[in-house]
């Protein structure tokens, strides 16, 4: 396997989960498993904030 850097400012210590996750490869903003992704955690935030007419609200999430 490729040794994957991480080009943060540090050393900072995370979660061996937190560090799992990021070692991942990155997923495009065109593929499939981007957009279900996306959609699932829109979904939870409505959830989150109880709304119960989800087709008069959409969340919005701000990726970059």
């Amino acid at each position: 396997m490729e040794k994957l850097l991480l080009f943060t400012p540090g050393p900072v210590n995370v979660a061996a989960n937190v560090r799992v996750a990021t070692a991942r490869e990155d997923i495009c903003h065109r593929e499939i498993e981007f957009e279900e992704l996306l959609r699932g955690i829109e979904g939870k935030l409505l959830q989150l904030f109880e709304i119960r007419n989800r087709q008069s609200y959409q969340a919005v999430v701000i990726t970059g």
